[in-house]
């Protein structure tokens, strides 16, 4: 009976979340300059920085909606995105 309930929850708020996207689509993330809404972007754990850009990084196969930086473009210290040459 609990486990019916948990899942009909859950089935719940995912659908509710699905509405709200239709209905403000767009207003989820508001991406600064030199950036894009990417819908499956890796976790900003394994993304590109002036510091990392030139390392290997071994990151999990995870798909994370949300602001990335353009081609050629890579965050620096302060989180945000310039051009690699900038670094």
């Amino acid at each position: 009976m609990n486990k019916v309930l948990i899942l009909s929850v859950l089935a719940i708020a995912l659908i509710g979340q699905a509405d709200c996207r239709s209905m403000n689509p767009g207003n989820r993330f508001a991406c600064g300059v030199n950036e894009f809404l990417n819908e499956c972007a890796v976790d900003r754990i394994c993304e590109r920085t002036c510091v990392n850009m030139n390392e290997h990084l071994n990151c999990p196969p995870i798909c994370v909606e949300r602001c990335a930086c353009i081609d050629g473009h890579v965050r620096n210290n302060g989180g945000q995105c310039i051009p690699v040459a900038s670094c």
